[in-house]
């Protein structure tokens, strides 16, 4: 560990808009109780302000969609992917003005103080790095728990990370019955990326790392 200090680590389970299923949830808990086995001190708490990031990151993504890339495609929508058109939709019906842009990026930099005030207070966060297992490449939509998720909708614990602006790794800790894999993200303070690594050096020691994929169940997959 850099300069041969303990790292207080904190774990969370929820996302905004689904919560993690079981196996991720195992799986950081699984991480939490390997790191605190090595002397970290680690308790599960929530990091603040999960749901007012995604918000201001999501208004901010549509207005930069709408002036930036929407002159680039003007006449060539129909060659655009489902996910952009659908983004596009949503941009004419938001506020994408300058004012209203700039009001958020304002509301972005509160936000960054407050998360980054928590992470100077528990220095090592540790995630699911999506909610559910890998889904087919080209997925643009799934149902679950009775809901329709867009593929987007279930990475907001990447996107809390993307939009503050917050080093992380994704360290793999073990696969599904299927075969798929399951990893957890840890996500450290800015300008702290050997403390991330060094956490994740451990985790990779603990649960064994990198495991290489079963080719013969590839099958279930569409081809690309």
């Amino acid at each position: 560990m850099p300069g041969e200090e303990e790292v207080e680590v904190k774990f969370r389970r929820p996302v905004k808009r689904l919560e993690v299923d079981r196996k991720r949830g195992d799986a950081v808990t699984r991480v939490g109780k390997a790191l605190s086995d090595r002397g970290h001190e680690v308790v599960e708490e929530r990091p603040p302000l999960q749901a007012e990031v995604r918000q201001v990151f999501e208004q901010l993504a549509l207005a930069e969609t709408a002036a930036l890339l929407g002159p680039a495609v003007q006449g060539r929508e129909e060659e655009l992917s489902p996910q952009i058109r659908r983004m596009f939709a949503r941009a004419e019906a938001a506020d994408t003005d300058l004012g209203s842009y700039a009001m958020r990026l304002a509301a972005r930099v509160d936000l960054e103080r407050a998360v980054c005030a928590w992470l100077e207070r528990h220095p090592i966060a540790i995630s699911p790095v999506c909610a559910t297992a890998a889904f087919p490449v080209g997925t643009e939509t799934l149902e679950l728990e009775g809901r329709e998720y867009e593929e987007t909708d279930l990475c907001s614990l990447s996107t809390f990370v993307n939009a503050i602006g917050l080093p992380a790794a994704a360290v793999p800790v073990g696969r599904t019955d299927d075969g798929l894999p399951i990893a957890v993200q840890v996500i450290g303070r800015r300008y702290r990326e050997m403390e991330v690594l060094a956490i994740a050096r451990e985790i990779e020691e603990a649960c064994g790392g990198w495991i290489e994929p079963d080719i013969s169940r590839a099958t279930a997959f569409p081809a690309l």
